[in-house]
């Protein structure tokens, strides 16, 4: 990221004005749950500059009044982004500035730290200074505006569960998320979607060995992981790394072939049971996660997402992945006791 670059993202503005005027655009909306949805959005695209996120670490730290993000990693960062689509690179940059009454970035490069001042926009300082340290480091500190977001507090739980979600889906990231003196956590799921689960459910209720799958398509690498249990207590779907609370066309994907790939194994193993979506909904904890190259919405905005070619791809994807795995293994079912309709 050359200097002249990181000026033209931070003072553009006739681009940052743009995105002032339509905040729903860009953050969803106003108030705790946008700033919510800036700090994912932030959080996501800094994750671009690491070569390989699983040696990536962001630091975050969380105050009444700013938040700061310190990026780092074992690897050396990468500077040049370029520009997908429409969409620019380093826009969550210009979010940030757009909806922050002061922002600092600070960037540490081949000795040399570069410190960059904004307020309401506009440059205030700027410092060229030498350091001893070789590692390559991102630090951004912003200053919300209240009058987009109010004067309410984030919830650090809820901050922690978003860290903990972007961690889950980057196996091997770690972000470490602290609130002053009071509070500290490390988010750090190696093993991705079983380490996030695991840590979620209720070990005591959990039945038989989970069963974790991943296929990439020409539209999704679509990856799940099913858990038996009898008291479920995490069941959650991601469409790049975004959470759409409402569920959508993917989630109705996943339901529709999980219930399709049960009920034709039950049926080929000479079970008098059935499958519905309601009967897995009681018994099973799992994780969703899809990756799309080219999402059709705006990243932490939509709280439900339709996209018909989407919910073949995930119907067919968890379908044959399941029917491989039972033929594979068929007394898992036995092992799970599934509990069905006679």
């Amino acid at each position: 990221m050359s200097v002249a670059h990181l000026l033209t993202v931070l003072e553009n503005d006739e681009f940052i004005e743009r995105i002032q005027k339509r905040p729903e655009a860009f953050i969803g909306t106003t108030g705790l749950v946008g700033l919510e949805n800036l700090l994912v959005q932030t959080i996501n695209g800094l994750l671009e500059f690491f070569i390989e996120k699983n040696q990536g670490k962001i630091a975050i730290q969380l105050s009444r009044q700013q938040i700061s993000f310190q990026v780092s990693s074992t690897r050396p960062l990468v500077f040049e982004q370029k520009q997908v689509d429409l969409e620019p690179p380093f826009l969550y940059l210009s979010v940030l500035q757009a909806f922050s009454k002061q922002v600092g970035i600070s960037i540490d490069q081949e000795k040399q730290r570069t410190i960059f001042i904004y307020h309401q926009g506009q440059l205030k300082k700027r410092l060229l200074l030498p350091i001893e340290e070789t590692q390559e480091r991102i630090e951004v500190l912003f200053w919300p505006d209240t009058q987009i977001f109010g004067t309410e507090s984030l919830s650090y739980m809820r901050v922690l569960q978003q860290c903990q979600q972007i961690a889950m889906l980057n196996p091997g990231l770690k972000i470490l998320l602290t609130q002053e003196e009071e509070q500290k956590n490390l988010c750090y799921y190696p093993k991705g979607l079983s380490n996030y689960l695991f840590e979620k459910d209720n070990p005591l209720t959990r039945k038989a060995a989970p069963i974790i799958q991943a296929k990439q398509t020409e539209l999704a690498l679509v990856q799940f992981i099913l858990s038996k249990n009898h008291a479920p207590q995490v069941q959650k779907t991601f469409v790049n790394g975004h959470y759409p609370s409402l569920g959508g066309t993917h989630y109705e994907g996943f339901l529709d072939g999980v219930v399709a790939a049960f009920n034709q194994f039950l049926e080929e193993q000479h079970y008098s049971l059935s499958v519905t979506a309601d009967s897995f909904l009681a018994e099973f904890d799992f994780v969703l996660a899809i990756t799309i190259p080219k999402p059709r919405y705006t990243d932490a905005t939509k709280t439900i997402l339709r996209n018909t070619e989407l919910y073949e791809v995930v119907k067919e994807v968890v379908f044959d992945e399941l029917q491989h795995y039972f033929q594979r293994h068929p007394k898992w079912l036995e092992q799970g006791r599934i509990e069905g309709n006679e």
